[in-house]
């Protein structure tokens, strides 16, 4: 098998465990922690379609540290950008193109797994959260699914998504600090340019003589 049939295979593989990862625990936390499954009054809920209510109360699990909290978020963090959906969901879909490009610039070198990675965590993670934004709720006007609450510091709800592009975002700068510009696929047009030029040389020396 090919290093490009490789990398194709856990860019797909990669970003489709992380987008079943995120949803599966999104509808883990609809399922547990809305309104109707509190009051035992379950019953079916269309999890895109209609999300259901919240309580706005929260489940400890680490007693004052950590909580299941559920919220429907329609911006970013701190609730930026709320309302404005079509304008996230393209800087989502722009932001996905943009990893996906770096991830297949990459070259077949030492290390170039460290920017790999990251970007699969980012492409994965902005692959979940849009999801929300386009299919939950009213149709490219959704709402996005937070659960964790970190109460010692007041964060602001998050989810798997979230947890994916942040990581993505910090291993990301940390593997631009500790790697070099070859391993980014970038030596291969690098290659190519130099080997242009020998080409060059040759047919030049071979017409001089």
């Amino acid at each position: 098998m090919s290093f490009k049939t490789k990398k194709i295979i856990a860019y797909f593989l990669g970003s489709l465990f992380l987008i079943i990862l995120d949803q599966w625990t999104k509808y883990i936390a609809l399922l547990n922690l809305s309104e109707a499954a509190i009051t035992g009054e379950k019953g079916f809920i269309n999890f895109f379609s209609n999300p259901p209510a919240v309580t706005g109360e929260g489940i400890p699990v680490i007693d004052q540290i950590i909580e299941w909290h559920l919220v429907y978020n329609q911006g970013m963090a701190w609730g930026m950008f709320a309302g404005n959906q079509v304008v996230l969901i393209s800087v989502a879909v722009i932001a996905i193109a943009v990893f996906t490009f770096l991830y297949f610039r990459s070259g077949q070198v030492k290390g170039s797994w460290l920017i790999r990675l990251p970007l699969i965590l980012m492409v994965g993670g902005g692959f979940g959260n849009l999801v929300d934004r386009i299919f939950r709720g009213e149709l490219f006007k959704g709402v996005v699914v937070d659960m964790i609450y970190v109460k010692c510091i007041d964060f602001p709800v998050f989810n798997v998504a979230d947890s994916c592009i942040t990581v993505g975002c910090v291993l990301l700068m940390l593997s631009l600090w500790l790697v070099k510009d070859e391993h980014f696929g970038f030596q291969e047009d690098k290659g190519k340019i130099e080997e242009n030029i020998i080409k060059k040389e040759e047919e030049t020396d071979s017409e001089n003589n």
